[in-house]
């Protein structure tokens, strides 16, 4: 069986710059692994050259080939996630085993309202 799992406190997936991005990764390989590491980072999509970063990895080294370990990363002041009609900002979560490379995903939102910014729509009113 391969399962690669990753999860959040509380099943949150927004976040404003500053805040604690907590949660865990599990899995369940048939064989033991080199590293897992689990990743904080942005992708652009859309029009032209697609660009990722990672900002933040914690690395776990000759982990069982079953277990769970718990994560925490700080969300970062820029950039925020955003969509546009030519390109988008997405952050995500992601697990990957090495050496084999599987990888698991969670999108996440990181804004200061923790709702992604939509290009183009009208100012919220205050």
């Amino acid at each position: 069986m391969n399962e690669i799992r990753i999860g959040t406190k509380d099943e949150q997936t927004a976040f404003r710059p500053g805040e604690l991005i907590e949660g865990a990764i599990g899995w369940n390989l048939p064989e033991e692994l080199r590293a897992i590491e689990v990743r904080l980072g942005w992708q652009t999509r859309g029009k032209g050259t697609e660009d990722a970063e990672t900002v933040n990895e914690i690395k776990f080294d000759d982990p069982p080939a079953q277990g769970a370990r718990p994560f925490q990363f700080v969300a970062p002041d820029q950039p925020y996630s955003f969509s546009g009609k030519l390109i988008s900002v997405i952050w995500f979560l992601e697990v990957r085993v090495r050496p084999k490379g599987a990888t698991a995903r969670k999108d996440i939102i990181i804004a200061p309202t923790r709702q992604e910014v939509i290009l183009g729509a009208p100012a919220p009113s205050e």
